[in-house]
């Protein structure tokens, strides 16, 4: 059964559904499940045939919101905090590679008695996406990858991904000192701007609460040190 009272967390600078949650986007249509050891955050609404939206690595649920609005007069959507991402909590040890996300994700699915007529990903979200379409055999209609994160890092990220691989190894110092310099929305903004996207058409709101939360920088530190394309790729072949 869903529990829809986040418990408060237990470590200081952790997202926390009864503060930073408050006016969390679609809040209404949050629900909190517990299954094999994580406690997700999703968010369910309409009607119809059923969407399974997944973001990309950083991000939240709060990144459907403007979607889901003109969606759910057409579609019932599940909406899903990633494990380490916004509000999901995740068993010590779980290591979030493409494989382990993806089969956490079909045991959610199966408490949800949802089958998803359609999935869709941003990014990282697109990989995951067609990780449970083939491998798990879920056989939705129809697979939606908007700017997925298909191939593996080339040029510059292939230097990168290792770095990000050793801040994640530090654990949460490394997410203290990200969390730390996230402190104002201003620096979001900028931030948004450096990578090429328009801070107007962002919630950098949302973001600024999520990159001030240790636990959340340091999932998305730890699901970009194993990311690993390597089965995604062998589909495409």
């Amino acid at each position: 059964m869903p529990k829809r009272d986040h418990p408060r967390t237990a470590h200081p600078g952790d997202p926390d559904w009864n503060i930073d949650g408050l006016s969390w986007p679609c809040r209404e249509d949050s629900e909190f499940w517990r299954v094999g050891g994580f406690l997700w955050h999703v968010q369910r609404r309409g009607h119809g045939p059923t969407m399974l939206l997944l973001h990309g690595t950083g991000a939240s649920t709060h990144s459907w919101a403007p979607l889901i609005e003109r969606l759910n007069s057409r579609f019932q959507t599940i909406n899903v905090d990633l494990p380490g991402h916004g509000f999901t909590q995740t068993p010590r040890g779980f290591r979030p590679t493409i494989g382990n996300v993806s089969l956490a994700l079909v045991h959610l699915l199966n408490d949800l008695a949802a089958v998803p007529d359609l999935i869709v990903g941003h990014s990282a979200g697109a990989a995951i996406a067609m990780q449970l379409a083939v491998p798990h055999n879920l056989k939705p209609r129809l697979v939606v990858s908007i700017n997925g994160a298909l191939k593996s890092f080339g040029g510059m990220m292939r230097m990168i991904a290792p770095m990000t691989a050793k801040l994640a190894s530090m654990g949460g110092l490394a997410a203290s000192l990200v969390a730390k310099n996230s402190t104002t929305e201003e620096r979001v903004r900028n931030l948004v701007r450096q990578i090429g996207s328009n801070p107007d058409l962002v919630d950098t709101s949302s973001y600024t609460t999520l990159l001030q939360r240790r636990a959340h920088v340091q999932g998305a530190l730890r699901m970009m040190a194993h990311w690993d394309l390597s089965e995604i790729e062998a589909l495409n072949r």
